[in-house]
Formats: C-alpha cells, structure tokens, sequence
C-alpha cells in the first residue's frame, strides 16, 4: 500500500478547522509551536557533543566529534580557512540538519539575496521577509472572512482565535511592521521613491542593505550572517555594526572586516583541523581571548 505524501503547507491551511486553536498552532513553524507549548522559558544556548559534519556529498569529514556550543546573548565571530564548512554550517543550522541543535530556536541565514526573493519592491520585500508574520497576517485574514459569512460556525471558537492570532501579530510587532521597514530603509538611504522601486533592479551594494534590514526586521533568536559587509559603503557598515551591537538575540558573523569584527564582538569559534574551538573575548576592544576551549 503506497503511503500518503504529506499535505504541503497551502494544503495544510485548506483542510485546518479555524476554529480549533490547536489545527490553527499546527501550521505555526516548528520553534514557535515549541515556544508556545512550554511552560517556562526555553535555553537560548546551544550545546552538542560529539558533533561530526561532512559535505552534502559525505566525501569529506568536515567536523569530527567536535562540540558546537553556542551560548545566550553570544556575539561570536566565525572563523576558519576556505573551504572549511562555514557556509555548511551555518546551512545546516537554518535547515535543522544537526542532530540535538534545539527547535525551539528562530535562526536566520542573512546572506546575499537569491533569485526568488528579488520580484517586489524594496519595502515589501522586508516588510514580507518573515514567514511565521506572513502566516499570522493570513491567519488573520481567513478568520475574518470566516466570521464575516451569513451563518458562521462555532462563532466563540472563531473569535477567539481571531484574538489570539491579533495578540502574535502583536507579539512580533505585525502592527507597525511597515513603519517599521520603512524607518530603516531610510537609514541606509531609500527614501519613498528608492522603497519603491523592485529589488531586481538595485545594485549589488544595495541589495545587500535590503537583506540586512530583513535580517534586523526579522529579529531571529540566532541570526547568522555571511560576509554582511559585500558591496558596502562605510556609512552602511557602521549602521550594521550599530545594530549588531544592539543586537537582542545572538548572532554568529563570518567576515573580513576585522574593524567589524572587533567592534562588536564578544567572542570567536574557530573551525580547524575538523574541531571547534571557543574563545571569550573580555572586551569588544580586547585582541585575544581570557577563556580558550
């Protein structure tokens, strides 16, 4: 008997009963239906042992019995010579591909624009870029269609999730999101008429700046970030290296811009001879660490 594929996400929010709160938290992402479903407070830390890597292709042991610790409120530079799996790593933290790196954290990968997410314009590419307020604005958007017809179903279950599903877009800040967008965009320089135009027609410096305010829009529990500082000027750099130092959440950064580096952070991993190796720098100006794994 042949197995049944799994519904896909459009599929999922056709067939889903509004207004059962449980159907409806079945289609949030899998960190946020973690953090909802705890009592307390999840860790923020990341702590694997024995972590062993190797390329897509399984032809090469990038990382062997290596510890991958990431601690809360860490602001960590990358480093490690070509070839030596940065990009992969930070890949397979996005996609949930290491064994034992917990669900119940938001990562995103702010990396330089692809294809796909280059067909709107500049200010509702990053007012769209999160997906789970995307899902929450739909959410939204059907309940109210819903209870908006002749004779609605269990209309308390309705409205009740209607409210609920306001308070997350609260919760993320959906209600001022474009306002938010806008204000900074037009820190790095497009006023309305640049917000306007389609992203596909920037340059490459200023997609760049658009995938920034995205990633800072976004505000993930882990924000990984991939040479941030292509394509550009120095006002821009600054204006990263001001909000990576306000940074809430944690943040793992691979660059050449050592100023960059110095400036705003608080330690580095290494990766090397197939390990990972931590140091804890004492101060955003020190040069070298206090604590070495």
């Amino acid at each position: 008997m042949a197995l049944k594929k799994p519904l896909t996400s459009e599929q999922q929010f056709e067939v889903t009963d509004f207004s059962k709160r449980e159907e409806v938290i079945a289609l949030f992402p899998q960190y946020k239906r973690e953090q909802l479903a705890s009592r307390k407070a999840l860790p923020k830390s990341v702590n694997i042992e024995n972590f062993t890597m190797k390329t897509p292709y399984g032809d090469k042991v990038l990382l062997s019995n290596a510890e991958l610790i990431l601690e809360p409120n860490r602001r960590q530079a990358l480093f490690g010579p070509n070839s030596c799996g940065k990009t992969l790593l930070f890949t397979n933290m996005l996609n949930g591909e290491i064994e034992g790196f917990p669900t119940h954290l938001h990562v995103h990968h702010c990396k330089e624009l692809e294809e796909h997410e280059m067909h709107d314009t500049v200010l509702n590419t990053v007012v769209k870029s999160n997906p789970y307020l995307n899902l929450l604005w739909k959410c939204e958007a059907k309940l109210k269609a819903l209870l908006a017809e002749p004779e609605p179903k269990d209309i308390a279950g309705l409205k009740s999730n209607l409210e609920f599903i306001s308070f997350q877009i609260n919760t993320v800040g959906g209600n001022n999101a474009t306002d938010k967008a806008s204000k900074m965009l037009r820190v790095l320089g497009f006023d309305e008429i640049g917000q306007a135009k389609p992203v596909k027609a920037l340059s490459g410096g200023l997609k760049m700046r658009v995938a920034l305010c995205m990633a800072f829009f976004i505000e993930a529990d882990l924000l990984l970030l991939d040479e941030p500082t292509n394509h550009l000027d120095f006002p821009s750099v600054l204006w990263l290296e001001n909000r990576l130092r306000g940074y809430k959440g944690s943040f793992l950064l691979v660059s050449h811009d050592r100023e960059l580096l110095k400036n705003v952070c608080t330690g580095v991993l290494l990766m090397e001879d197939q390990l990972l190796s931590i140091t804890i720098l004492a101060s955003l100006n020190s040069k070298r660490s206090v604590v070495s794994k």
